[in-house]
């Protein structure tokens, strides 16, 4: 769709294809992952892995009308939504609206941000403001942790301070929830480590003659 819509053109670097592209998202995702490249406490950088699984995503769109996600990636969004929101700019390669908070939340969506305090209470007084101010029917579907000892923290105040509002609808123990696994992960990821591995071998033999 992004390509039909004549986005690639405008895309800088070039768009040289999916491979590449593909390539690009499993190296984003192993720097969030990574210390050396984020700041993120260890339980936020941990959600970047943590995706729902699709009876989640399938549930809310038969029997809530969800047909939009936000805080998502092209990495594992649900294809089945009519659109999804990335903070990371490259993602309208591959149909991505850019930027969570660009515009209000409307409609009925799904958002299951990175698990750090600030980027939750961000997602939680956005989608309170937007419905708020709303003049068409809204709602998002929130998927937040409940760690234990943190019913005081900023997100959860705001959800008890504004009943009207914010309703917790449940709570799915985690004994219960078998995170997803993105559909691109399972065989690339063996190809990109292979790939920078050789790389890396290319660089030691070229470093070896340099010395001889």
């Amino acid at each position: 769709m992004a390509q039909k819509n004549g986005l690639h053109a405008k895309i800088t670097p070039p768009v040289l294809g999916f491979a590449s592209e593909l390539v690009g998202l499993l190296v984003h995702r192993n720097q969030c992952l990574n210390t050396k490249y984020s700041t993120m406490s260890k339980q936020g950088r941990e959600s970047h892995a943590r995706i729902l699984p699709n009876y989640i995503y399938n549930a809310l769109h038969k029997w809530a009308g969800v047909t939009k996600e936000r805080m998502a990636s092209a990495l594992d969004y649900a294809p089945h939504f009519a659109s999804y929101w990335s903070k990371r700019q490259r993602d309208r390669v591959l149909g991505a609206n850019y930027n969570d908070f660009a515009t209000k939340f409307t409609g009925f969506l799904v958002c299951h941000p990175t698990y750090d305090d600030q980027s939750m209470l961000k997602c939680t007084q956005y989608a309170l403001h937007s419905s708020v101010a709303a003049h068409l029917p809204t709602a998002t579907f929130l998927f937040l942790p409940n760690w234990a000892n943190r019913s005081t923290n900023p997100y959860m105040k705001l959800v008890h301070k504004n009943p009207q509002y914010c309703k917790i609808l449940g709570l799915i123990p985690a004994n219960k929830l078998k995170y997803g696994e993105a559909p691109a992960w399972n065989g690339f990821q063996a190809c990109l480590i292979k790939k920078q591995t050789n790389i890396k071998k290319k660089e030691k033999k070229r470093k070896q003659k340099r010395g001889t």
